[in-house]
């Protein structure tokens, strides 16, 4: 959306790295305050230097903003009228450090996250989003207030080098002779093994993508390129990892093909923020959260959500929007039991993986 209002328009300066923000009552917000989006009047005033990014809107007219402090991004809360309520809030960053605010999952953050993810209403120090506000990020938000949701899943960076049908064999760790800290956070089951290779299978094409998937088992003499293990993702040194319930690493020349040689720390920096770092940089990996259980039917259910899911992180598929219905894909942030889910790629799901293959 671009308004103009006389003199008065709601966009940046060049010294600014973001968007305005749009909130309920017709009121909007810029670098330099509140502006009623009919008679375009200013509503408040900051000095636009002065806490340059409005970020989110919050309940009863309240507006984060974000500026750069002495340790990194922090936001300060404006009330309705323009006064400082409440200061040094949380606000995350880009994975490359740029000052953009970011997130959404937690009890202290607020902002969108760099991997295109819809905004929710998430909080900071108590401060709920506000229902009718428009949101400064790429896709859109649940309510539909900027550009509507696809519900299909996002490209990864790496999703068009990892869209090539290639062999896959998978292992667990504890079957792989010698393989880094195997079993170190217990084993599955045979019962839980077993669900893996059929849930793999959901995503097989009839074009020969992605190729075969087979399960190794010693003797063979080809080594598997794609470990399976239980990991203690609750302590992992990345937020997202330690609420995920399992999470996808890939081979360091994935990320050599798309970022050059730079590709090959990125891959051991993954790792590391996974809490895995020791696991091989020429495999493709799939860590579930040890203390996934499957002693129900509810709980197979979702551990083959899991499956699935992960496994379309391997060929390149990424995470469907926040806000989207729960059974409109495989890919959607599931991050409780009890909410909806699906056990197989969906239509949505397979629409994006013949755009990421170029099939009709």
């Amino acid at each position: 959306m671009c308004v103009i209002y006389g003199l008065d328009m709601l966009v940046q300066p060049d010294w600014v790295p973001g968007p305005s923000v749009s909130g309920a009552g017709k009121v909007a917000y810029d670098f330099g305050g509140a502006i009623d989006m009919v008679s375009g009047t200013r509503l408040w005033s900051k000095a636009p230097t002065s806490f340059p990014l409005p970020t989110a809107v919050l309940e009863n007219g309240r507006t984060l903003y974000a500026e750069i402090g002495a340790v990194g991004p922090v936001g300060t809360i404006f009330d309705q009228t323009g006064v400082i309520v409440a200061t040094n809030q949380p606000v995350l960053v880009e994975w490359d450090g740029s000052p953009v605010p970011s997130l959404i999952d937690g009890d202290t953050q607020v902002g969108w996250l760099p991997d295109r993810t819809a905004f929710a209403a998430a909080v900071a120090a108590g401060d709920y989003v506000e229902p009718e506000a428009g949101f400064p990020m790429l896709q859109g938000g649940p309510r539909r207030t900027n550009s509507p949701l696809s519900c299909e899943p996002h490209n990864d960076w790496y999703s068009p080098v990892l869209a090539t049908p290639r062999d896959y064999v998978f292992a667990f760790d504890d079957e792989v002779p010698g393989f880094p800290s195997a079993g170190s956070q217990g084993t599955f089951t045979g019962g839980q093994k077993d669900l893996f290779w059929p849930a793999f299978l959901e995503w097989q094409f009839p074009k020969g993508f992605p190729k075969s998937i087979d399960r190794w088992t010693p003797g063979n003499t080809i080594p598997p390129n794609l470990v399976i293990r239980k990991a203690d993702l609750a302590h992992a040194p990345d937020p997202k990892a330690r609420n995920a319930h399992a999470v996808a690493e890939h081979p360091g020349s994935v990320f050599v093909t798309v970022f050059g040689p730079a590709g090959a720390s990125f891959a051991v920096e993954r790792r590391t923020k996974d809490g895995v770092p020791d696991f091989p940089v020429n495999k493709f990996g799939i860590f579930v959260k040890k203390t996934l259980t499957t002693s129900s039917q509810l709980e197979i259910d979702f551990f083959t959500f899991v499956a699935v899911h992960e496994f379309g992180h391997i060929i390149g598929v990424g995470h469907a929007d926040k806000g989207c219905r729960d059974n409109s894909s495989v890919m959607i942030r599931v991050g409780d039991i009890n909410r909806p889910f699906v056990t197989a790629p969906t239509e949505k799901d397979k629409a994006f993986l013949r755009k990421l293959l170029n099939i009709k």
